[in-house]
């Protein structure tokens, strides 16, 4: 990743009051997970490390302690023109992260008295787009109402998200690009001087 992009990062905190995720009120059992849906083409297992930098959802999702479990999911169209172009795998990726953490939760975590469970969620281009889907089906699939976790038993699920430069080129129409409920800080950062021609942000 750029270094300007990694100081950019840091710098964030002198325009904006950054919460702290980790904070427990000791009512809860916090357990964090993180996804991670990298941009067009993007592999985090599959680059020159010589002459290419990890991108900067990859740096990220490695850069977060070890013990936030999770997945990093690689970009649509990774050696699949037809899905480079039309994203094809768009919505499925979001719907695979869904069955994902259920399976963690349910497998894993069930029996966890006062759950809270707070999903941290990475996106660059199509997978800004794709993580954004993801957090709003969260809201169709868990509880996420701060309100009714209240006197409800289910887990409570709550996101953060850092985003960069959305892209739902093709398939604007098929996802859920909203802030969603479940959102208790949301990022989005976009280039300033990047031109894009089929690929609007």
């Amino acid at each position: 990743m750029p270094y300007e992009e990694r100081e950019f990062i840091k710098l964030s905190k002198l325009v904006s009051t950054i919460p702290n995720i980790t904070y427990s009120s000791g009512e809860r059992k916090i357990k964090f997970y993180v996804v991670a849906f990298d941009g067009t083409q993007n592999n985090q297992y599959d680059f020159d490390k010589n002459s290419e930098r990890e991108t900067i959802v990859a740096y990220l999702y490695n850069s977060l302690p070890k013990n936030y479990q999770g997945n990093y999911y690689f970009g649509p169209g990774y050696k699949d023109i037809i899905d480079s172009v039309l994203c094809t795998t768009c919505v499925s990726k979001a719907e695979t992260a869904i069955k994902d953490i259920k399976k963690k939760i349910s497998n894993e975590w069930g029996g966890i008295p006062n759950l809270e469970v707070r999903v941290i969620v990475l996106g660059f281009s199509r997978g800004a787009a794709i993580g954004r889907h993801f957090m709003n089906l969260l809201d169709e699939n868990f509880q996420t109402s701060l309100l009714a976790s209240i006197t409800s038993t289910e887990p409570l699920v709550r996101t953060t998200a850092i985003m960069f430069d959305t892209v739902p080129t093709s398939v604007s129409d098929k996802l859920q690009l909203s802030i969603s409920e479940s959102t208790d800080y949301f990022i989005h950062i976009i280039a300033k001087m990047k031109e894009e021609t089929y690929f609007m942000v």
